[in-house]
Protein backbone atom coordinates (compact mmCIF):
# COMPACT_ATOMS: atom_id res chain seq x y z
CA UNK A 1 0.00 0.00 0.00
CA UNK A 2 1.41 3.39 -0.99
CA UNK A 3 0.10 6.56 0.60
CA UNK A 4 0.85 9.65 -1.48
CA UNK A 5 2.15 12.52 0.57
CA UNK A 6 2.99 15.80 -1.09
CA UNK A 7 5.03 18.71 0.14
CA UNK A 8 6.38 21.98 -1.07
CA UNK A 9 9.60 23.92 -0.82
CA UNK A 10 9.68 27.46 0.47
CA UNK A 11 12.71 29.49 -0.48
CA UNK A 12 13.74 31.85 2.32
CA UNK A 13 12.30 35.24 1.47
CA UNK A 14 11.55 38.53 3.11
CA UNK A 15 7.94 39.56 2.60
CA UNK A 16 5.66 42.22 3.96
CA UNK A 17 6.95 41.68 7.49
CA UNK A 18 10.62 42.09 6.60
CA UNK A 19 11.32 38.79 8.36
CA UNK A 20 12.97 35.83 6.69
CA UNK A 21 10.89 32.65 6.68
CA UNK A 22 12.37 29.24 6.05
CA UNK A 23 10.47 26.07 5.24
CA UNK A 24 10.47 24.91 8.86
CA UNK A 25 9.02 28.27 9.98
CA UNK A 26 6.14 27.97 7.53
CA UNK A 27 5.48 24.34 8.49
CA UNK A 28 5.45 25.09 12.21
CA UNK A 29 3.14 28.08 11.79
CA UNK A 30 0.72 26.12 9.59
CA UNK A 31 0.39 22.98 11.70
CA UNK A 32 0.16 24.46 15.18
CA UNK A 33 1.78 23.14 18.33
CA UNK A 34 0.51 19.56 18.16
CA UNK A 35 1.71 17.68 15.06
CA UNK A 36 -0.14 14.50 16.04
CA UNK A 37 -3.43 16.32 15.49
CA UNK A 38 -2.47 16.78 11.84
CA UNK A 39 -2.04 13.05 11.13
CA UNK A 40 -4.73 11.63 8.89
CA UNK A 41 -6.72 8.84 10.56
CA UNK A 42 -6.55 6.85 7.31
CA UNK A 43 -2.76 6.98 7.38
CA UNK A 44 -2.64 5.79 10.99
CA UNK A 45 -5.07 2.99 10.16
CA UNK A 46 -3.06 1.96 7.09
CA UNK A 47 0.19 1.77 9.06
CA UNK A 48 -1.45 -0.16 11.91
CA UNK A 49 -3.16 -2.57 9.49
CA UNK A 50 0.07 -3.23 7.60
CA UNK A 51 1.98 -3.83 10.83
CA UNK A 52 -0.73 -6.17 12.18
CA UNK A 53 -0.43 -8.24 9.00
CA UNK A 54 3.33 -8.49 9.44
CA UNK A 55 4.08 -6.15 6.55
CA UNK A 56 6.98 -3.76 6.88
CA UNK A 57 6.36 -0.07 6.44
CA UNK A 58 8.77 2.67 5.48
CA UNK A 59 8.96 6.41 4.79
CA UNK A 60 10.81 7.74 1.77
CA UNK A 61 11.00 11.52 2.01
CA UNK A 62 13.01 14.27 0.39
CA UNK A 63 12.93 16.60 3.37
CA UNK A 64 11.14 15.09 6.37
CA UNK A 65 13.43 16.47 9.06
CA UNK A 66 14.08 19.71 7.19
CA UNK A 67 10.34 20.31 6.85
CA UNK A 68 9.27 19.34 10.37
CA UNK A 69 12.40 19.49 12.55
CA UNK A 70 13.96 16.66 14.56
CA UNK A 71 12.31 17.83 17.79
CA UNK A 72 8.85 17.47 16.25
CA UNK A 73 9.58 14.11 14.62
CA UNK A 74 10.69 12.70 17.96
CA UNK A 75 7.24 13.54 19.34
CA UNK A 76 5.19 11.70 16.69
CA UNK A 77 4.59 8.17 18.03
CA UNK A 78 3.40 6.90 14.63
CA UNK A 79 6.93 7.30 13.26
CA UNK A 80 8.12 4.68 15.76
CA UNK A 81 5.97 2.13 13.89
CA UNK A 82 8.00 2.46 10.68
CA UNK A 83 10.65 -0.15 10.00
CA UNK A 84 12.72 2.26 7.91
CA UNK A 85 12.79 6.01 7.45
CA UNK A 86 14.84 7.19 4.51
CA UNK A 87 15.13 10.96 4.66
CA UNK A 88 17.09 12.89 2.05
CA UNK A 89 17.53 15.74 4.53
CA UNK A 90 20.78 13.93 5.36
CA UNK A 91 21.90 13.05 1.83
CA UNK A 92 22.33 14.75 -1.50
CA UNK A 93 20.03 12.32 -3.30
CA UNK A 94 16.46 13.47 -3.88
CA UNK A 95 13.69 11.40 -5.39
CA UNK A 96 13.09 10.93 -8.30
CA UNK A 97 16.76 11.64 -9.05
CA UNK A 98 18.50 8.75 -10.80
CA UNK A 99 21.37 7.31 -8.79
Amino acid sequence: MILPITGFRVIPQRGFTGREFKIIDVARRSRGNEPNNRLRPEAIEAVNTAKSLGTGVAVLSNELELFYGADVLNNIPLLQEFDHIIDATHSSILKPQNC
